[in-house]
């Protein structure tokens, strides 16, 4: 799928993702900020924003590449290839990378959005342990990624996505 086939609309923008509106950036194709001013609605007229300061040199600092990535949540079916006892022992090990079991158990169910570093960093757990297939996960989708705090996630921006929500954006 290519960047073309991503649509990207003002909903998909986080509240507190910083936008630029510099038009005249060289970079402005490319550019993640750049393409989420674009889609804003005409009538909003207070936003977080990239300021010129950012560009130093010929290089703008702030910065974020617009190219789709491939984003999951929910991992009922992560085990499925991998017998109960080894099971667990890999299930502690994801609780470590999420930080604590509740937190495992609810990315588990969905709530919020694996990023692409964290499903790399499941795949290395599952490869420690010999498991070298590609993970399913419940849900996939190729889209723009966000990377502020809260991103994807079941309580986060402006449009409150749920589960349900994000199931239909697929």
């Amino acid at each position: 799928m290519e960047k073309s086939d991503i649509t990207l609309r003002a909903g998909d923008v986080p509240k507190q993702y910083a936008v630029c509106y510099n038009h005249e950036c060289p970079r402005a194709g490319e550019c993640l900020r750049h393409l989420a001013y674009t889609v804003l609605p005409k009538e909003e007229e207070v936003k977080l924003c990239v300021l010129p300061q950012a560009w130093q040199g010929n290089e703008c600092r702030q910065f974020a590449e617009a190219r789709p990535v491939r984003l999951v949540w929910g991992m009922s079916r992560l085990f499925q290839d991998v017998p109960k006892w080894q099971a667990t022992v890999i299930r502690h090990d994801l609780m470590r990378l999420f930080s604590s079991e509740r937190t495992y158990f609810r990315y588990r169910r969905g709530e919020f959005l694996i990023t692409p570093e964290q499903q790399s960093r499941v795949a290395d757990i599952f490869r420690k342990y010999g498991y070298t297939a590609e993970r399913q996960y419940d849900h996939t989708k190729l889209a723009y990624y966000f990377d502020v705090p809260g991103f994807g996630s079941y309580h986060a921006n402006t449009s409150r996505r749920t589960n349900k929500k994000l199931s239909e954006r697929q």
